[in-house]
């Protein structure tokens, strides 16, 4: 009796373990195919997510921040409270479909691209495809009558290279100008007006993450005129004989080259230009800029910095015409300063910003607003290379609000404040 339990529990035991294994062969591929390897999105693979804990010394840092962060935090609880969570993303989608139909439709609209200083504006045009390539027509106004209407082509040779080309006429109704140097003050500015019509071609081609463009251009600038109002006095009446202010006419040859996205890129240019009326005009000019964000704080915060630098070299005892010589201002970084503020041969910028996220709309697309916290230093001479002395860098600070993607940037409040003037302004499309 005994040997016949043994028995029968045996091959109960054998066949469990046979329909065991019959099972995992089942489950497992075909002798010789390789296993299908799960797929991980590289934004959630394990080796990229930040540790759920926080360590001590990051608790501490965090709590500076934080104390920083409470005003926007507030803020940001007060945007999500002044729509619904359904109403938010359906207004917040419609508007994302806009472009789409803009495309479907062959036109073109947004907010003006003539910078800070021309006033708040709006693009239209439309475009056709012509071949591979595109055929685009838009015109610019802005609301301090500052206009720019272009024609751009852009035809692609292969998957990697294409040309590029343009026309464009640009009238600037009242630009800024309030001397030379580092040390110009608010109450110097003056103001002109100009119009110009310019050309370019450029070969560009992309090698992996690098892009590289070669481009030459044809520039007519007119004559100096009166500003198109009086509020400030004329820069031909306050600054008689300036270089340029008889208009110019000047070629160039260059070439560029960078790489980037959204959160880090590099660019370097290099470019030659020739007076093509006389030997008045004739200079070299070297831009490099560097920009980089990374994640702090678990990685839900960002702290960016920027470093943005011009230089210009006359060449054999010909000049600049002033209102192509480098500056800094809110332009390009220097934000509590109205566009043009400081001007000379060189110039460097840098800065330095802390952003958190407030407002989470909720889309796919990842949509948001951000706090910004920041800091802008930087300076103009005529030999920078002998003037990098920090205590005279021009700074200011401030503060501001970032709408974004996880694609791409839609616009900036800005609210910056330097010791001798301050500034609020609302950029669209870009950080800095």
């Amino acid at each position: 009796m005994g040997s016949c339990a043994a028995a029968v529990i045996a091959t109960a035991v054998a066949g469990t373990v046979a329909a065991a294994v019959a099972m995992a062969l089942a489950a497992s591929p075909a002798h010789g195919a390789p296993a299908e390897r799960p797929k991980v999105d590289p934004e959630t693979h394990p080796l990229t997510q930040v540790p759920k804990g926080r360590s001590t010394g990051e608790q501490v840092l965090r709590f500076p921040a934080w104390v920083a962060e409470r005003p926007f935090w507030l803020l940001g609880r007060g945007l999500e409270g002044t729509l619904t969570w359904v109403e938010q993303k359906e207004i917040i989608q419609k508007i994302g479909n806009l472009p789409g139909w803009l495309r479907r439709n062959h036109l073109v609209l947004g907010p003006s691209q003539q910078g800070t200083g021309t006033g708040t504006g709006l693009v239209v045009g439309t475009f056709a495809g012509v071949g591979h390539g595109m055929v685009m027509a838009t015109t610019d106004w802005t609301a301090r009558e500052y206009q720019r209407h272009e024609l751009l082509i852009r035809t692609p040779l292969s998957r990697s290279v294409g040309i590029t080309a343009f026309g464009r006429f640009d009238r600037r109704a009242r630009d800024n100008f309030y001397g030379f140097g580092q040390s110009t003050k608010e109450e110097d500015r003056t103001q002109y007006s100009q119009d110009a019509v310019s050309a370019g071609l450029a070969l560009g081609w992309r090698m992996e993450e690098w892009t590289f463009r070669v481009e030459g251009g044809w520039a007519d600038s007119d004559p100096l005129e009166d500003p198109f109002d009086d509020e400030h006095p004329s820069t031909l009446d306050e600054f008689p004989g300036l270089p340029g202010a008889d208009g110019a006419k000047l070629v160039s040859v260059g070439g560029r080259m960078g790489r980037g996205a959204l959160n880090h890129h590099v660019e370097a240019a290099a470019n030659v230009y020739y007076d093509a009326d006389d030997d008045v005009y004739g200079f070299n000019r070297y831009e490099l800029t560097i920009y980089h964000a990374v994640p702090v704080f678990r990685g839900d915060r960002m702290l960016a910095f920027r470093l943005h630098g011009v230089t210009t070299e006359p060449r054999d005892d010909r000049s600049v015409p002033f209102w192509m010589l480098p500056e800094i201002s809110a332009r390009n970084g220097l934000r509590a300063y109205d566009a043009w503020r400081f001007r000379d041969l060189d110039a460097v910028v840098m800065n330095v910003e802390y952003r958190f996220p407030i407002w989470d709309i909720g889309l796919p697309s990842g949509a948001g607003v951000d706090a910004v916290l920041f800091f802008d230093a930087g300076r103009v001479s005529p030999a920078l290379e002998d003037d990098l002395i920090w205590r005279e860098f021009k700074s200011d600070a401030g503060f501001g609000l970032r709408a974004r993607t996880d694609r791409f940037v839609l616009a900036r409040l800005n609210a910056a404040f330097a010791a001798d003037d301050w500034r609020l302004e609302l950029v669209t499309g870009r950080d800095f």
